[in-house]
């Protein structure tokens, strides 16, 4: 439980096309800020939703970081092969993008190497 004295902030980004467009219906906002909120104890202050665009993507991320402690992101269909969230967020970050081989190798694992 975080300590009632400090008061700790989050924003939530939302990035996808399929969100803006209406194709994709977000019900994350929801279970996010009260999951943060009642479980948590840390304040939502700010929601955003922003287009599958990597100059966008690192702009809103650099700006959300320097306002609150936390910086959520979710989105629309989820990671597929165009998606570029990851990359451009480790591009806001300046930190090395890389596949996180334990997870590579479960669903590697899943799926079968010929269907991954």
């Amino acid at each position: 439980m975080v300590r009632k004295n400090k008061k700790i902030t989050a924003a939530i980004l939302i990035i996808g096309n399929e969100i803006l467009s209406g194709r994709t219906k977000d019900q994350n906002v929801s279970y996010l800020a009260s999951w943060l909120n009642n479980n948590l104890g840390i304040k939502t202050e700010e929601v955003r939703i922003i287009p599958d665009i990597e100059k966008t993507i690192i702009k809103n991320i650099s700006t959300l970081r320097k306002k609150y402690n936390y910086v959520l992101t979710t989105g629309g269909i989820g990671p597929t092969h165009d998606d570029i969230t990851a990359e451009s967020i480790s591009k806001a970050l300046k930190v090395k993008y890389n596949y996180n081989r334990e997870a590579f190798n479960i669903l590697e694992k899943y799926y079968g190497k010929k269907n991954f």
